[in-house]
């Protein structure tokens, strides 16, 4: 009798090792692959909802356009179509005055303003006028707004930010609108 004691033993045996191991493979299926998936069909979503917002915005925004300009309603925050006032030659020499003012009422260091005479050259109606300023990023974005709003400014066209052992430095260059 104690030999058919011990093939039972040894069936369960022979059975409990490969029933463990498939136990372990369907818990880290279970723990590791269906979060993730779902997580991806949750992902997946999004990104459709996300692309038929865009299309649908595309669509609008000439539609927009359109009204603002029919009624003659102000632009919605970010977007800017300022009217273009040009600055006199014979007030030029104010040029850093100005600057400083806006620097300092932005809390920054207005290191230099320079106005680049060979923008000048031919019968152009621009001048072109590099800034260099320090002081604290946040600062620099308070300063750009007001920038904004000044009517002579045309465009912005480069900016760069530097930071070394003194702190953030700002070099700028824009064109102003001159007459």
């Amino acid at each position: 009798m104690t030999i058919g004691g011990d093939t039972r033993t040894s069936i369960r045996q022979k059975m409990a090792l490969p029933l463990i191991f498939l136990l372990v493979v369907v818990a880290i299926f279970l723990v590791g692959l269906l979060p993730a998936t779902r997580e991806l069909g949750r992902t997946n979503s999004n990104i459709e909802k996300l692309r038929e917002d865009l299309e649908r915005q595309e669509i609008l925004l000439p539609i927009h356009f359109q009204l603002q300009n029919q009624t003659n309603q102000p632009l919605p925050e970010g977007i800017s179509a300022h009217r273009l006032e040009a600055f006199k030659v014979d007030d030029l020499d104010g040029l850093p005055v100005v600057f400083q003012e806006l620097a300092g009422s932005s809390n920054l260091k207005l290191i230099s303003v320079t106005p680049q005479a060979r923008s000048l050259e031919g019968d152009r109606e621009l001048l072109r006028v590099d800034a260099l300023l320090r002081g604290e990023f946040e600062n620099f974005q308070l300063f750009l707004n007001r920038l904004n709003k000044m009517p002579t400014l045309e465009t912005v066209e480069s900016l760069a930010i530097n930071v070394d052992e003194l702190g953030p430095e700002m070099r700028l260059s824009i064109w102003l609108a001159i007459k």
